[in-house]
């Protein structure tokens, strides 16, 4: 029966019920419960959640029971019926489950496993039917993290899922690589340069040697050789010996107040390094800073010709 907008309703006392009414779209309305026994039906609010009577938006415990359902519709609509089309038996599928728990596999590797002949299109397919079937039929399933502490054997979130400490972990390690033949115990020397001066070396051993390359005693002559070959073919820069340098400077620096500050004044050199000349007097400079503090010798010889 069609209910026309204007028309009287009567709602059973007590009850507060969810109105199914018929329209032309076959739509429904919810009815709240607020305006009482007998009202005017207002028409057809298309929005969900929404009473039909007051308009208004209400909470879901007004909507208590569903009373009066429309007509049901011919055909499969929705979606396929659970369980009525699938490829699966459900002896098939308490034994693919069983599988599952007892062998802990996943569902894609029961997937791939099974596809072609349980009859579906690929091994996706099936793995995505199992899952679905699994679910729907309230059989446990492992949580992400747990399927993930399974997949990850040897590092990541299996040590803390299976409360493993690191040295277990670095047991476990050491013997894949001794059964690989990879393993080197760690160098029996000891750093000499920072920032680990001091501390164990952290290289590994050579094979048939305690120590590694650099502080093994029998290569001691090739690590010298090595070293005196790289720096000879490090480009040097010519220097001049700094006493060379001053014996020169000295009549102009002695007429001077503040040394120094009036070389760098002269020459264009940075005052600290004119300072630290002066003051510590190394044993060489490069050329090129010896022809620039020379320059005040050079003018003074032109002045005075």
């Amino acid at each position: 029966m069609r209910v026309e907008v204007g028309a009287p309703v009567v709602v059973v006392a007590g009850v507060d019920a969810l109105w199914h009414i018929p329209t032309a779209s076959d739509g429904a309305t919810a009815l709240c419960g607020l305006a009482g026994d007998e009202f005017v039906f207002a028409g057809v609010i298309r929005r969900r959640r929404l009473c039909g009577v007051c308009r208004a938006r209400h909470s879901g415990d007004h909507y208590i029971a569903e009373v009066g359902p429309l007509p049901a519709r011919h055909g499969r609509r929705g979606g396929r019926p659970k369980g009525v089309y699938a490829k699966v038996t459900e002896p098939q599928l308490r034994a693919l489950h069983h599988l599952y728990v007892t062998e802990v596999v996943s569902v894609r590797e029961l997937g791939r496993r099974y596809w072609q002949r349980l009859g579906y299109a690929s091994a996706a397919a099936a793995a995505t039917s199992l899952d679905g079937l699994f679910r729907d039929r309230g059989l446990p399933l492992r949580s992400r993290s747990e399927a993930l502490a399974i997949r990850n054997t040897k590092h990541g979130r299996r040590r803390r899922a299976l409360g493993e400490t690191g040295e277990a972990v670095a047991a476990y390690r050491r013997w894949l690589k001794e059964t690989e033949g990879r393993y080197r115990p760690a160098c029996k020397g000891v750093s000499t340069q920072a920032p680990r001066k001091g501390s164990p070396c952290q290289k590994p051993a050579m094979a048939g040697s305690d120590y590694c390359f650099n502080h093994d005693p029998a290569l001691a002559e090739r690590r010298a050789e090595i070293t005196r070959s790289t720096r000879a073919r490090i480009p040097r820069r010519r220097t001049v010996a700094w006493a060379t340098v001053l014996e020169q400077l000295s009549p102009w620096l002695g007429r001077q107040d503040h040394p120094a500050s009036r070389l760098a004044e002269a020459t264009g050199v940075p005052g600290g390094t004119c300072s630290r000349l002066l003051r510590h007097g190394p044993g060489t400079i490069t050329a090129d800073l010896a022809g620039r503090l020379l320059v005040v010798v050079d003018v003074e010889l032109e002045e005075a010709a």
